[in-house]
């Protein structure tokens, strides 16, 4: 069983040489003739030639590094990082050697010779101690580890890493800290140091969690998942691969979710759990085979060749494991290579097929043997690179031939400049000019501004103020109308007083027959009064 294991290098990608993520697999060099014109590489190179100095000319170099890095035509970056080198040799700017060195170890190390990736590493190590860059050191020192331990160098991987996670923390970066803690579990869990492989994985995942980056804290849930589970404790296992789906679908990483379902399918076959180990290892290759990464194929190939390997399905695991190695050879991925070496040994193995299994065993054993001796794979680039780089060194000798009219160039250079002085101070006049006409204008335009803002406010103020008469008018007239409504409802009581005072018209007509009253007030209340009374049959009326 092979778990895929997350270093924080996979989180570091994109920054890496502008974001690297292929192996490489030909060389397709611009000397060659038969590339597609690149126009950007045109354009490097014209600056190259006309750089006026041995400073900007390296510089220029290390944008073509770049480049090419980005174009993966890796046998050229290859040749300006030694013409990289030689600039800076020539000016005895040794401080400028680690910008060339850090380029060259990440391109062996893409290329996958980790020997050389890590002799580069270490001569920009030497020379950032003594400029004193602890950014840049620990930088160094992180990409210095990963080359050792691809070396199988594990101790001194280890000591790297130490040394890049103690700048990290003294500098306070704590996203590095956390991705270098990671690396040192991971160094952990291949030296067989599973307690301290937990105890940083939890370092790094408490550091993840207090910045808020969940990709590191998946990641460190896969890395604590493997270990649960090659101890046997495949329930935490699992509820940590879980937690790690989890954040791959939340965004939706194809990678992530590949992996983390590859692993979760394996562990469940190690738990005798054959139907999910099947749902969710067939799930990761379909994916994967959508995804159209072949390195991705490989995992979920090889678990399910181990989950019918369980299940004694022989001819099926074979099958599986066969195709997990046709796809590592076609991407030359050498771990993949030799972890299908190894299943197709031990599954011919069951079988009973010997000869055959000790064929892959020995192949599985060269391979392994051969990641940690790559002095054949050197001479062969190092002989492609060389005759690269005398084509290429016949161009820069026509580059130096051309460097002896710089000097005339400079010359015509410096009266184009004077008269583009000319120009510039004529255009200068015109400026400071139209800047006057322009001032003036604004000036006026401010009094215009103010004479209209004040008239304004006067108008303002007036309107305020016929806006107050007519509020107090309003009020005078409300409070009016209110005291005549009372003066006219008192008129109304006293006429109700007069009416209940005076005596009926039926009382007049019982006592004067032929009597009638005629009284009509002005308004409201009158100022006459009439009484009538009978007595002793006299009758008595006043007016």
């Amino acid at each position: 069983m092979t778990f895929r294991i997350f270093l924080a290098a996979m989180l570091r990608l994109p920054t890496l040489l502008s974001g690297l993520l292929i192996i490489f697999a030909s060389f397709q060099g611009l000397a060659a003739g038969d590339s597609a014109h690149d126009v950007q590489l045109d354009s490097l190179l014209e600056s190259y030639e006309s750089a006026r100095n041995k400073e900007n000319k390296f510089q220029t170099v290390i944008q073509i590094i770049d480049h090419l890095a980005d174009q993966e035509d890796w046998e050229q970056a290859l040749v300006y990082g030694r013409l990289g080198m030689q600039l800076a040799e020539d000016m005895d700017a040794r401080v400028l050697l680690p910008e060339v060195y850090e380029r060259l170890a990440d391109i062996y190390y893409y290329l996958e010779f980790y020997s050389l990736a890590a002799d580069f590493s270490e001569k920009a190590i030497e020379i950032l101690k003594e400029e004193g860059d602890r950014r840049r050191l620990a930088d160094a020192y992180d990409a210095y580890s990963l080359e050792l331990d691809a070396l199988g160098k594990n101790p001194e991987a280890l000591e790297a890493s130490l040394s890049a996670a103690e700048i990290y923390e003294e500098i306070g970066d704590k996203e590095s800290l956390a991705q270098t803690f990671n690396d040192i579990g991971v160094i952990q869990y291949y030296m067989g140091k599973n307690d301290l492989a937990l105890s940083y994985y939890e370092k790094a995942y408490t550091l993840f969690q207090e910045i808020g980056f969940e990709g590191g804290m998946a990641m460190c849930y896969t890395n604590i998942a493997n270990i649960l589970s090659e101890q046997g404790d495949y329930e935490k296992g699992l509820e940590m691969y879980f937690k790690g789906l989890e954040y791959d679908l939340e965004v939706n990483d194809p990678e992530g979710i590949i992996i983390s379902k590859g692993n979760i399918g394996e562990t469940y076959t190690e738990m005798g759990e054959y139907q999910k180990a099947e749902e969710f290892l067939a799930d990761a290759l379909k994916r994967a085979e959508d995804h159209g990464d072949q390195w991705l194929l490989t995992n979920p190939l090889r678990g399910l060749a181990g989950l019918y390997r369980a299940q004694g399905d022989i001819d099926k695991a074979l099958g599986y494991a066969q195709q997990s190695l046709k796809v590592a050879l076609s991407i030359k991925a050498k771990a993949e290579i030799i972890e299908s070496y190894y299943i197709i040994s031990e599954i011919e193995k069951d079988a009973g097929n010997y000869k055959t299994a000790l064929h892959y065993w020995e192949l599985y054993a060269r391979l392994k043997d051969s990641l940690l001796d790559e002095s054949s794979n050197h001479i062969m680039l190092e002989m492609e690179a060389r005759f690269r780089a005398q084509e290429q060194m016949k161009e820069i000798e026509l580059l130096k031939k051309e460097q002896e009219i710089d000097e005339l160039k400079d010359r015509e250079a410096a009266m184009k400049h004077e008269e583009e002085l000319r120009e510039e101070k004529n255009k200068q006049v015109f400026l400071w000019s139209a800047l006057g006409v322009f001032f003036v204008i604004l000036v006026l335009a401010l009094i215009g501004f103010r004479a209209i803002r004040k008239a304004n406010r006067k108008l303002a103020d007036q309107n305020d103020t016929i806006r107050k008469a007519q509020e107090d008018l309003k009020n005078a007239f409300e409070q009016i109308e209110e005291t005549n409504k009372d003066i006219t409802d008192s008129i109304r009581y006293a006429k109700q007083i007069q009416e209940a005072i005076m005596p009926d018209e039926s009382n007049i007509a019982n006592v004067l027959p032929d009597a009638f009253v005629f009284f009509r007030p002005r308004d409201i209340v009158s100022g006459d009064f009439y009484w009538v009374h009978e007595r002793e049959n006299e009758v008595y009326f006043s007016v």
